[in-house]
């Protein structure tokens, strides 16, 4: 009996945090004392490790067990810790060693019979950890597709995990994501006509704008099509991505997302929400990055729209809860569609309220860089945007009526030229 440390870590929103995990067993009344951690989670915890310690077979310490998770003052850690916290504890009974679980972190709740589980946030651990110098992680092993590129431990119970350190733990690495290079979907030249809108498409892939859409055309083809020719994303934006999807425990797509939310989405899942310490991304970072499509967009709540206007201007979005406030990322190319009333032109029945609502109506339109009619005139935005040949495409000559090449591969290559043009000379920053 004696003293033991180990590591893990615990996230909030995209942020983790390194903790540290001491644990001492000596002689006096049999007691589980665990310091650090909130009231509301200590008891819990406690049950659930000293269950899954017995129940896979090894001999609970009948002396005063105390463990420290250090720094105080994080929020709720939920059951992150409880792998590293029951490893900690064997490791003062010489059933591991010592040395081996300082040199190891641990990620993974437990279960009452000993099994490890996946846990929310995953990623940004391991992200956490293997910039903090530590050895060796371990996870459970069905969290192995959530583990990035890091080479881990994975275990399936405590049991299993116990014997691979003592035995040599066989690190393991995930094959190579395959990362798209672009985001797969329609081609542009599968969409029939529509010449104006494939321009109006073009030139907000290689401008950086957002774009809305007013007319009957094939708004959610064009839309479908953004992602594809947009630049592919360097590994930074891939890990935010990673991270950002780990969130919502699913996997992330591995190129620029595009997140289409029905006008009937609640504010809390456009912008995200953070209650009882648990972080939901909403569809503005779910399509960081990519292109967040809002279609009958004067449908949306005006909180929605007005709302709109903070992630498009920072690239951010703030979400407070319970415990405390979190920023997660939320740069994307905003596309906008709207549709005219049903009635020929020039003779509208409708009464103003059921009239299709102006874009110019205040909210979030002033945002928009380019607005395109689809198969109508042009409506210039906020500031004059030259249709014709607007940022130097290359193969773009002034007076054409349409594009030479309108497929994905042609469009990609002129995109490239302006994006690496306008790199070099730093005017913007893409989303």
């Amino acid at each position: 009996m004696g003293f033991a440390v180990t590591s893990s870590a615990v996230v909030i929103g995209l942020a983790g945090h390194l903790v540290r995990i001491e644990a001492d067993v000596r002689p006096g009344p049999p007691g589980f004392q665990l310091i650090g951690l909130p009231d509301t989670t200590t008891a819990p915890i406690r049950d659930r490790v000293r269950a899954a310690i017995l129940n896979s077979g090894y001999t609970w310490p009948e002396q005063q067990v105390t463990v420290t998770v250090l720094p105080f003052g994080l929020p709720a850690y939920g059951s992150a810790l409880d792998a590293a916290i029951a490893m900690a504890v064997l490791a003062t009974a010489d059933l591991v060693p010592t040395s081996t679980v300082a040199r190891t972190a641990f990620l993974g709740e437990l279960g009452l019979d000993g099994s490890l589980r996946h846990v929310r946030g995953l990623t940004c651990a391991i992200r956490t950890l293997t910039g903090s110098g530590i050895s060796a992680i371990a996870v459970p092993a069905a969290s192995t597709d959530h583990t990035g590129q890091w080479a881990v431990i994975p275990a399936a119970c405590l049991a299993d995990l116990v014997d691979q350190l003592n035995n040599g733990p066989t690190l393991t690495a995930p094959p190579p994501a395959a990362i798209a290079e672009h985001a797969p979907g329609l081609d542009l030249a599968d969409l029939p006509g529509n010449q104006p809108g494939k321009r109006a498409l073009e030139i907000a892939a290689a401008g950086g704008h957002h774009l809305l859409l007013h007319g009957r055309g094939p708004a959610a083809g064009l839309a479908a099509c953004l992602p594809a020719l947009l630049p592919p994303l360097d590994a930074a934006a891939q890990a935010e991505i990673y991270g950002l999807y780990a969130l919502t425990e699913t996997l992330s797509p591995g190129h620029r997302p595009l997140c289409t939310p029905h006008y009937t989405t609640t504010v809390d899942a456009i912008f995200g929400r953070s209650t009882d310490n648990v972080v939901r991304p909403g569809a503005v970072s779910l399509a960081h990055t990519g292109v967040l499509f809002l279609d009958d967009a004067p449908e949306f709540a005006r909180s929605v729209l007005d709302g709109l206007r903070y992630p498009l201007d920072t690239g951010e979005i703030i979400l407070a809860g319970t415990g405390g406030i979190v920023r997660l990322p939320a740069r994307f190319h905003l596309v906008l569609a709207t549709h005219p009333c049903p009635c020929p032109a020039g003779s509208c029945r409708c009464t103003p309220v059921n009239r299709q609502r102006s874009p110019s109506d205040g909210r979030s339109w002033w945002q928009i860089d380019g607005k395109r009619s689809k198969g109508h005139l042009p409506i210039h935005g906020k500031r004059p945007l030259n249709w014709e040949n607007p940022v130097g495409l290359p193969g773009l000559e002034p007076g054409t009526s349409s594009l030479s090449g309108n497929s994905n591969t042609c469009i990609d290559h002129r995109v490239r030229h302006v994006d690496l043009a306008e790199g070099a000379a730093n005017v913007r920053q893409r989303p």
